[in-house]
């Protein structure tokens, strides 16, 4: 319509007029040619529910992929057997998948005796036949397992003769059970093993006759074979010449013999072994099951003396000793006095040679003269006189002269002070 000198109008709704209901294609309108439709891309629907996928492709919805097994029933293929029903295109639900007829399939009666017939459909003709056994194919006529065995004759299974449970063992009591068939108990009953004088009371055991207690030869002799004789069991003792053992680990080269003491022919002990070890802090003892036992002696010393042979115990010269701690080991030596290097003057033989100040100048003398007794050293002289009954001692004097005191005068001069 002209309005205001132009000519207008009002646009049109292209979702409703332009609307060619097809999905795969994009509605628009264009101001020249009106109405247009280009191809779009996309998911869409074929209207066919056993596709699935379907998308758009040149403005056009193209099937996805097959999901049903069928659309029809003639799509369901028949295998010819008429035994095992008829198939068909079950479109209850999706996808649509092929089933048999539950009501055209052959079921077959059980036969009277299964174990010895068969009943089958054939699928040629979709008729159940009968079938029997071959006569004689085993079978289970009573469960009953003590009968054996049963047998299929025509189509039945025949029950057969009773089982022989006896398994020639007199050590089992033989028997049998419906369920489980024989059995063989074991038993304790007596019996003979083994026809040996030397054995006694064989009895069953663990479904076999065992021999009984072997008759006891054992003189604990290690010198003599015992041995027991199987026709009257009488033990017999042979002696043989072999080494043997006291049973004393202390002793050696132990040998069989005559005692001489007993007459007993036995195991006569060799001789002591030594036990030795050269060390004067232990004790050397033998135990007959341990062998050398070396127990350390604490209280046991050592003389030692470092100096020359023949000068200990002349002068000054000792021997000294080592002690001996818990451990066995000496300790060093204490107490020795070894000679000086050089003889001293001093009346001692300092050089432990037997001799006294060799090579000194004389230092002193004793003389008796008289009934006087004169001793002294170098300078120093001292007198012993006796008087009538009173001594008189002093020292030298001066040169040498000797003053005394005598008697009762020398006593009364020492009260007074003079």
């Amino acid at each position: 319509a002209c309005a205001q000198g132009k000519c207008g109008g009002t646009a049109i709704d292209v979702a409703k007029v332009c609307d060619d209901s097809n999905v795969c294609t994009s509605d628009t309108c264009d101001p020249k040619s009106g109405c247009a439709h280009a191809a779009a891309a996309g998911n869409c629907d074929d209207g066919n529910a056993c596709t699935s996928g379907d998308a758009c492709a040149e403005g056009k919805c193209v099937s996805g992929t097959t999901t049903c097994s069928c659309q029809k029933d003639s799509d369901c293929a028949d295998n010819g057997n008429l035994c095992d029903g008829t198939p068909f295109c079950d479109k209850s639900a999706m996808p649509y998948v092929c089933k048999t007829n539950p009501a055209t399939i052959v079921t077959c009666p059980d036969p009277s005796d299964p174990q010895c017939a068969q009943v089958a459909c054939d699928k040629t003709s979709g008729k159940c036949v009968t079938s029997n056994s071959t006569d004689g194919s085993p079978c289970d006529a009573d469960k009953n397992a003590c009968t054996a065995p049963d047998k299929c004759n025509a189509g039945t299974c025949t029950k057969g003769a009773a089982v022989d449970c006896d398994d020639k063992n007199p050590c089992t009591t033989d028997s049998c059970d419906p369920a489980a068939g024989c059995k063989h108990a074991n038993n304790t009953d007596p019996c003979d093993a083994d026809g040996n004088a030397c054995t006694k009371n064989d009895v069953c055991a663990s479904g076999s006759c065992t021999p009984g207690t072997a008759q006891k030869c054992d003189d604990n002799e290690p010198c003599t074979q015992d041995s027991c004789n199987p026709t009257d069991g009488k033990c017999i003792y042979k002696p043989i010449a072999t080494t043997c053992s006291d049973n004393n680990i202390c002793t050696v080269g132990d040998t069989c013999g005559t005692d001489a003491t007993s007459q007993v022919y036995t195991c006569l002990p060799g001789k002591a072994v030594s036990c030795d070890d050269n060390n004067p802090c232990t004790i050397n003892t033998c135990d007959k099951d341990k062998g050398c036992q070396y127990p350390v002696d604490q209280t046991a010393t050592v003389t030692c003396y470092s100096g020359p042979n023949g000068t200990s115990g002349k002068g000054l010269c000792k021997s000294g000793k080592k002690t001996c701690d818990a451990s066995g080991n000496l300790s060093q030596c204490t107490g020795e006095v070894v000679p000086a290097s050089k003889e001293l003057c001093n009346s001692v033989d300092d050089t432990c040679e037997g001799v006294t100040d060799e090579g000194c100048a004389p230092t002193s003398f004793v003389a008796r003269i008289g009934n006087a007794t004169v001793a002294g050293t170098s300078g120093n002289l001292t007198a012993r006189v006796g008087v009538g009954m009173s001594q008189a001692a002093g020292p030298s004097v001066g040169s040498g002269s000797i003053s005394g005191n005598f008697g009762f005068y020398a006593w009364i001069r020492k009260i007074i002070g003079l």
